[in-house]
């Protein structure tokens, strides 16, 4: 991806939006702790669970900007957005 669609991935309204729906989706599905939280939201967005060193990344990534946050970054990820 260029720098811009990186820009418009984290920063676009309809992605914004939809942050906040996968956080409400995943608090509703899991109001466990952050580590849990960070599992739900891997299996929704990868269908896979974290492996260990993104799982420890991702939770001090929430516990310092949010569930929202953390789906915008999983959104701007190339095995988010590209097929293998």
């Amino acid at each position: 991806t260029t720098p811009t669609q990186s820009l418009s991935l984290l920063n676009n309204s309809f992605v914004l939006r939809m942050g906040d729906q996968l956080e409400a989706r995943v608090e509703a599905t899991d109001n466990a702790d952050a580590g849990q939280q960070v599992r739900s939201m891997y299996d929704f967005v990868f269908q896979r669970p974290p492996r260990p060193e993104e799982s420890e990344a991702a939770v001090a990534f929430v516990n310092q900007h949010g569930l929202s946050a953390l789906a915008r970054v999983l959104f701007n990820t190339n095995e988010f957005l590209f097929a293998e």
